[in-house]
């Protein structure tokens, strides 16, 4: 079983079984998220995009949300 930094390394490396990819939430509208970076990115609903890139990247989620500490452990 691998440690928390070791995960963390995995992902800094791209290591893995799928690439990489990032789901930006928008700040403005939390139903939709970006693809890609701010010039040319593609904007999905949160679904529509997992279920298009899920079967062929590992997603992370980057969702905003107001006063995020309360929800730290």
């Amino acid at each position: 079983m691998k440690t928390i930094k070791g995960r963390v390394s995995d992902l800094e490396n791209g290591i893995g079984p799928k690439p990489i990819l990032i789901l930006w939430g928008d700040v403005d509208d939390s139903t939709i998220c970006r693809v890609g970076n701010a010039e040319n990115a593609d904007v999905l609903q949160w679904a529509e995009a997992e279920e298009r890139f899920g079967h062929t990247h590992q997603l992370i989620a980057v969702r905003y949300v107001d006063d995020w500490r309360p929800n730290v452990s």
